[in-house]
């Protein structure tokens, strides 16, 4: 997941996880966590990036 363009780093992030792939964010800091979020998957086939969505 990246968040205006610059990938989330989880690794001790108390707010934010992963889930079946989707981003959870608990405790909703308008500062931090407004901007425009993208998912990208990849694999060997190729990469793929789901719409934008702007909180």
């Amino acid at each position: 997941w990246s968040l205006n363009g610059t990938l989330i780093d989880l690794r001790g992030d108390e707010r934010r996880r992963l889930s079946g792939g989707n981003l959870i964010i608990t405790g909703l800091d308008r500062d931090q966590d407004s901007g425009v979020y993208q998912c990208t998957a990849s694999n060997t086939r190729g990469t793929i990036l789901s719409q934008r969505a702007t909180l």
